[in-house]
């Protein structure tokens, strides 16, 4: 696994990994490889299983634009939800994620310089 950062050697010798707890990443191959690295596992924060951390900056756009079409009813399906959801995803302009994307290394950075480099990255269970 390669970072992509060019001053990860400048900060910490050691490596620590955050990962969610998605089946891939707690499978048995990859925690005997995380053990043979001898790699830190940060303890993932509890999070509802449906939203991982990297799909919060939606929720309040999202709310804003279901609240404005009174899809919060008791009278509407789950189904008539659903697609709505999936309409408005599809609607976003690409700039929508980029800007939250290219944010993260700032957001990241008073992490990275105050403890060890956080390596936040998905662990074939094929290794």
């Amino acid at each position: 696994m390669h970072s992509g950062c060019p001053s990860r050697g400048k900060l910490s010798n050691r490596i620590v990994l955050l990962r969610d707890n998605a089946r891939p990443h707690v499978a048995k191959k990859t925690l005997e490889l995380l053990e043979k690295f001898r790699w830190e596992v940060l303890q993932h924060p509890p999070c509802s299983p449906y939203i991982p951390p990297c799909h919060y900056h939606i929720l309040g756009p999202l709310k804003k634009s279901l609240k404005a079409q009174s899809l919060l009813s008791h009278d509407t399906c789950d189904k008539e939800v659903q697609d709505t959801v999936k309409n408005w995803i599809r609607q976003q302009p690409r700039s929508f994620n980029t800007a939250v994307i290219h944010s993260l290394p700032k957001r990241w950075d008073p992490c990275i310089n105050s403890m060890a480099i956080i390596y936040s990255c998905t662990v074939s269970h094929e290794l």
